[in-house]
């Protein structure tokens, strides 16, 4: 195993802290603090929960969150884009 993770590592072992949260505003604030994400994007709840719930069906370490996700993102088709 190794000891010193790069930060491509940290990166996504953060992310994946952030989205089992399932709370949109760590989501925001862990995007934020990475550099990855900008207020105005940030400000926006429905855009925010949404691109949280596309994030979670990327992770394998998240396959316990998927059906979750698939089903909000089913329930809320006015904001597929």
């Amino acid at each position: 195993m190794n000891q010193h993770p790069t930060a491509a590592q940290r990166y996504v072992d953060g992310m994946v802290v952030a989205l089992r949260t399932r709370d949109p505003l760590v989501f925001a604030e862990f995007l934020l603090k990475s550099g990855r994400g900008s207020p105005e994007f940030a400000k926006d709840p429905r855009k925010l929960e949404q691109a949280m719930h596309r994030f979670i069906l990327t992770f394998p370490e998240l396959a316990d969150l998927h059906e979750q996700s698939r089903q909000w993102l089913t329930d809320h088709p006015e904001l597929i884009v």
